[in-house]
């Protein structure tokens, strides 16, 4: 009598962001494998309005992630309900059926804000929110 063979059935699970940063570099130690994330912010400076910001970098710590993932960032003005900035999908965590866990930090360049106030760096997953942090952008 023939028996079915049983097969693993793993199921894509999103992961989860444990932190997200502003900040204005990462380094990497290829020795020890520790990141320094330097220059972390929640306020942007321009010099005057309309006016941009310096290039930063968004650190996200991620875990609890099942499958391949594709990473992505957008700027959102929530006072007028609109996206400033979308990143590529520059950034790509795990494998079919490995975890999707990690650091991973996403280029962000300079940005053109027309007034002072407060905005929203989210973070995708294959187009599902992960994060979300709040930022402020103000003159100098």
């Amino acid at each position: 009598m023939a028996t079915k063979l049983s097969q693993k059935r793993h199921t894509k699970r999103t992961p989860i962001c444990k932190a997200i940063l502003l900040c204005d570099q990462v380094i990497r130690d290829e020795a020890t494998h520790k990141s320094s994330v330097i220059g972390i912010f929640d306020t942007a400076l321009v010099a005057s309005f309309p006016g941009p910001t310096p290039p930063c970098k968004i650190f996200l710590l991620l875990a609890g992630g099942l499958g391949s993932y594709s990473i992505t960032a957008e700027v959102h003005d929530p006072k007028l309900g609109v996206v400033l900035f979308r990143s590529p999908a520059v950034g790509e965590i795990g494998a079919p059926e490995k975890p999707a866990q990690g650091e991973l930090w996403l280029p962000v360049a300079a940005l053109m804000f027309e007034r002072p106030g407060a905005y929203e760096m989210v973070v995708f997953a294959d187009g599902v929110e992960i994060a979300r942090t709040p930022f402020r952008v103000k003159t100098q």
